[in-house]
């Protein structure tokens, strides 16, 4: 599997679902994991971390059995292989990461991360760039040479909504070290051609870009915008 991956998708396709049943899966099966989740607010990353426990009590397995000591509104820890206990992690998108290590770190809707304040950072760089390249890549850079026979340690998922061809999902978007997967509206099979092309004839085309397509459009240029 590959360490870096960015995935572009459509609203309501189980972007969220899918970094929830990834952490899981990591974090039970990697003796002593440490998996960080970043999300666009703390409210958006408290919901993550509560939709992980609710995978836990409805899936058919002792649930307080895997529980470790601890768990609150932004950490769970979880009983993993050799007696060893992984800990999911969730936070916004701030400084407060660092000083975590990740064996797997999952970004959540990076699109519509606003402006993060990093000191030192070129003012000609995104801020969302500049966090990613000196906060958060760096938390893996300790995790990526462990060992596991079918998982990638020190992995970087990212998916999003795209949000025009601008700030970290763009630049990610385009950086050939990740690997990108993208998959629009109609990868849902519940969904569709005929409510697509409606929404396409009614939606402005940045909305609908991004809403439905998949696409990152430019959304502004020379003197007439979208």
């Amino acid at each position: 599997m590959h360490r870096f991956i960015h995935v572009t998708a459509a609203n309501q396709i189980g972007k969220t679902l899918a970094i929830e049943i990834k952490a899981l899966h990591h974090s039970i099966l990697t003796p002593n994991a440490s998996v960080l989740i970043i999300s666009k607010s703390e409210d958006q990353a408290i919901m993550i971390l509560d939709e992980i426990k609710w995978l836990l009590r409805r899936a058919s397995i002792h649930y307080q059995d895997m529980i470790g000591e601890v768990e609150n509104r932004m950490e769970l820890h979880i009983e993993s292989p050799n007696n060893g206990i992984s800990v999911i992690r969730c936070f916004p998108p701030t400084t407060r990461v660092l000083g975590f290590n990740a064996t797997l770190m999952l970004l959540d809707e990076v699109g519509f991360w606003e402006k993060i304040e990093i000191e030192g950072s070129d003012s000609g760089t995104s801020s969302t760039i500049a966090y990613f390249q000196q906060v958060l890549e760096p938390r893996t850079f300790a995790t990526k040479a462990r060992n596991h026979p079918f998982l990638t340690m020190g992995q970087i998922v990212s998916i999003t909504n795209p949000n025009g061809q601008d700030g970290l999902a763009w630049w990610l978007h385009n950086n050939e070290k990740f690997h990108q997967y993208v998959y629009c509206w109609l990868a849902n099979p519940n969904n569709t051609i005929e409510e697509y092309k409606q929404a396409e004839r009614e939606l402005p085309p940045i909305r609908f870009a991004s809403v439905y397509a998949a696409k990152y459009l430019l959304n502004s240029g020379g003197f007439i915008t979208l």
